[in-house]
């Protein structure tokens, strides 16, 4: 129970940084966009396996989405 909780809270604080990292600190330059979110998904992805690395990537993009455009039609197809 305890090792699920660390992975959960771990995860959780992946996220919050792929978020900030992907809106926040990235720099648009018009076509090219460069960011750092990719470090905590593949950091998550290979301490604990490709689902968390997963789930650290889309809710981390989603977060990052509805932050800097809001919820839209096309939201999905951004993530």
């Amino acid at each position: 129970m305890k090792n699920n909780t660390k992975k959960l809270v771990i995860n959780a604080m992946l996220c919050a940084m792929c978020a900030i990292l992907g809106s926040y600190l990235s720099i648009d330059l018009g076509i090219l966009k460069f960011t750092f979110e990719s470090f905590p998904i593949l950091l998550s992805a290979y301490i604990f396996g490709p689902i968390s690395g997963l789930a650290v990537g889309v809710i981390g993009t989603l977060v990052s989405q509805m932050a800097r455009y809001g919820l839209d039609g096309t939201t999905v197809f951004w993530i």
